[in-house]
Parts: C-alpha cells; structure tokens; sequence
C-alpha cells in the first residue's frame, strides 16, 4: 500500500511526540505530580498525548477510510488540542508571574486566572462536542462542515489568546526585573504565543470560512505543515527545554533577592 504525502506527515508527527513524551514526564514528575504550580506541566503531557493521538487516529483512517469515528476522532483531538495548549500556557504565564511577585497575588488576580481556566474548559468541551456533531452530519450527508458550537469554540480560543498575550506583556517590566531563568522564560513564552498565532488562523479560517484549502478534514498538507503542525512543535519543544534549562522554584527567587539586597548593604559599609 502507497503512503500518501499526509500518511508520511503523521508517522513523523507520532515519531516526534513519542521523543518527547519521557521529556514531559520528567518534568512532571520533578516539579511535583499533584501540586497546584505544575498543572502547566500537566497540560503540556496532556497535549502531546492529543497529538499522539492525532496522528494514531490519522493513520487508521488508512485501513478505515469510510469510518465516521475513526475520522470524528481525528478532528476533535486535531482542534481541541489548541485549547490544552492555551491552558498550558496560561499555566507557565501564571507561575512565572507568581514567580517574579514579591507579593502575594491578589484575590483578583486569582479570580481571573480561575475564570480563563473555565473559559477554555468551556472551549474544549465545545470543541469536542462540536466536532463530533460536525462528523456525525459527514456521515449522514457527506458533505463536512464546521458546526456552530465549533465556531464558538474557536471565538473562545481567540479569547484567551488576546488575554494571555496581554498578560503576559503587561508584565514584561515585572519579569524583566527578576532573576535570569525568568526571563529566559518570559522570551521563550512570547515566542510561543507568537508561534500560536498561525495556529489559531488557521482553524478560524477553517471553522468560519470553510475554505477547502484550511479544512480540517480535505484541506492542503502545506498550509498543514506550515500553519499547524511545525508551530506545535515548536512550542511543545519550547516549553520542554524550558523547563530544563530555565526551572522556577519559588525558593530560588527569594534566594536571589536577599542576595540582591546583601550586596549594595555590604559595599556600602565598606
């Protein structure tokens, strides 16, 4: 049987994220299975397990091409994944903003990173649901078209792309002022959501527009490639190093400060 050019993409895909799954595991488990600060890492494992699991359904429609689930399963987990993303930026924007405050964060703070937490919940379940009903009508009429609880959910993905980008530059001063790691860990989120972007056009493309080319189901491997899957890579990449290279344990940081503080106190008494 002759692999098409998308099979071949999707055996890399599986190939990739397998590679970096020990990676996210890792990371998880080091930074605390259960603690309220590593749901980021939590989040990242989950998305690279969706996107293993887009590609495994991807491969199977080779041997089930007219099955509606096999085909459902494929494009819930290609769409919702954005949002198991955002959360798990959201997650790493929060802890370094927690991070870097010398005060505790305010009961504001923590309502409106509770209500974005909702907000793409609300996003996922949308997606899923959406995509499912958006498949259920393939198979009953061929013809595939995005439902209109898919278009909410992308509406809701823009969201909290817009506020975590704000967020995150509304403390840059804040970030930059702090220790080393994090700020390699501000640039390397910027990055991110910078990489993200693409991603969430492509699917608002797709889910508004219902251009053939941007379709989640018929649509061009290039735009695939170049709209989806490699900033998804980049970002899943990203994250990981990050968190090798960068960790932020609150301890450390107030380590640094009182440091900060010693130094000019001793050279002035000299």
């Amino acid at each position: 049987m002759m692999l098409s050019n998308k099979d071949s993409l999707y055996i890399a895909v599986l190939v990739i994220y397998v590679g970096l799954l020990p990676g996210s595991i890792i990371l998880w488990i080091r930074n605390g299975l259960f603690k309220a600060t590593t749901s980021a890492y939590r989040l990242h494992l989950f998305f690279m397990i969706f996107r293993i699991l887009t590609a495994a359904f991807y491969l199977a429609t080779i041997t089930y091409p007219a099955n509606p689930s096999v085909w459902a399963g494929y494009i819930t987990c290609l769409g919702t994944a954005v949002s198991v993303l955002l959360s798990c930026l959201l997650g790493h924007v929060t802890h370094v903003i927690e991070y870097t405050d010398v005060q505790t964060p305010s009961p504001r703070f923590a309502q409106a990173m509770r209500l974005v937490n909702v907000v793409m919940l609300v996003a996922f379940i949308l997606g899923i649901v959406g995509g499912v009903n958006a498949m259920e009508d393939w198979g009953n009429t061929g013809i595939y078209k995005p439902s209109t609880l898919s278009k909410a959910s992308i509406a809701l993905f823009i969201v909290g792309w817009v506020f975590i980008t704000g967020l995150l530059l509304k403390k840059r001063q804040q970030i930059r002022n702090s220790t080393s790691d994090a700020l390699k860990v501000w640039y390397g989120l910027v990055a991110c959501m910078v990489l993200l972007l693409p991603r969430i056009i492509d699917q608002a493309i797709s889910v508004f527009h219902n251009s053939r080319a941007f379709s989640s189901l018929y649509g061009s491997t290039t735009i695939l490639i170049c709209m989806v899957l490699v900033e998804e890579i980049l970002i899943a990449t990203i994250l990981e190093v990050l968190g090798f290279v960068a960790p932020l344990r609150k301890e450390q940081s107030e380590m640094e400060m009182i440091q900060h503080e010693v130094r000019p106190k001793s050279s002035i008494s000299q």
